[in-house]
């Protein structure tokens, strides 16, 4: 039970830190090369 618990918290956990470094990382991009549009870029 626990090994489960740990399997999914850690996917969960890796899922939203991935998602939130490629949101700045998109947003650090598209600032870089095209300021207007930067804040907008994220899924």
């Amino acid at each position: 039970m626990g090994n489960h618990l740990g399997k999914s918290l850690g996917k969960s956990l890796g899922k939203s830190l991935g998602k939130s470094l490629g949101n700045s990382l998109a947003t650090v991009g598209s600032n870089g090369s095209n300021g207007s549009n930067g804040s907008n870029t994220g899924p």
